[in-house]
């Protein structure tokens, strides 16, 4: 294909003609040396390209017994993507981002990827994307979410007519269960209706 110098392109897959008995690592650029995984990003650039203008990219292959993994899982409950990478054994690899091309994962609504561990519930050994990783073994990371909140607040339009027992509630922004309030009126008054900040009715029951 052609591109245009600054312009960027996924690199593919691995090659189909692998030889018996070796496992495919990377795509090296030759001219640069910089090595690639399938689907991660690639930026054209002239000084990559040899004197026909030509960008190669040789397939890195070698013995399956020199390689180990790293797996990542995307640990969300019902959405919990899995992508494995195979590097090879003491190589210092850098950990990706969640947002990675390569990775095919998605931030999930109401929450903020904070990390990576390498335990499920958080309790092993904690590293950041774009930290570095020397990948000695087989290696498994568990992406580490934290919920979102929202803040509900319950207000009388004036306090000298009615007053609400509830006036501010935190909650997780998707799991959370808001356990509203109560308006109360004062002599001579009655509720009328409780209204959004848009001024839509929310509800005409006190207890809301």
């Amino acid at each position: 294909k052609t591109y245009l110098d600054g312009s960027t392109a996924v690199i593919g897959n691995a090659p189909t003609d692998v030889p018996t008995g070796k496992l495919f690592y990377d795509w090296k650029v030759e001219k640069s040396g910089s090595k690639y995984k399938p689907g991660q990003m690639y930026t054209i650039s002239a000084d990559d390209a040899d004197s026909q203008n030509v960008i190669k990219l040789v397939a890195e292959c070698g013995d399956p017994k020199t390689t180990a993994k790293i797996t990542y899982y995307s640990n969300f409950p019902g959405t919990n993507v899995t992508q494995n990478f195979v590097y090879q054994k003491n190589s210092v690899q850098t950990i990706l981002n969640i947002s990675d091309d390569s990775l095919g994962m998605t931030v999930p609504a109401g929450y903020d990827f904070v990390g990576w561990n390498t335990a499920a519930n958080g309790n092993g050994i904690s590293c950041s994307p774009g930290s570095k990783w020397r990948v000695t073994g087989d290696n498994t990371l568990y992406a580490m979410w934290n919920e979102q909140t929202v803040t509900i607040t319950y207000e009388s339009a004036d306090i000298t007519m009615g007053t609400v027992d509830n006036e501010a509630q935190t909650l997780g922004a998707e799991s959370g269960v808001a356990t509203g309030s109560t308006a109360t009126a004062k002599a001579g008054y009655h509720f009328v209706n409780w209204t959004k900040s848009d001024n839509t009715v929310a509800s005409t029951d006190a207890a809301y």
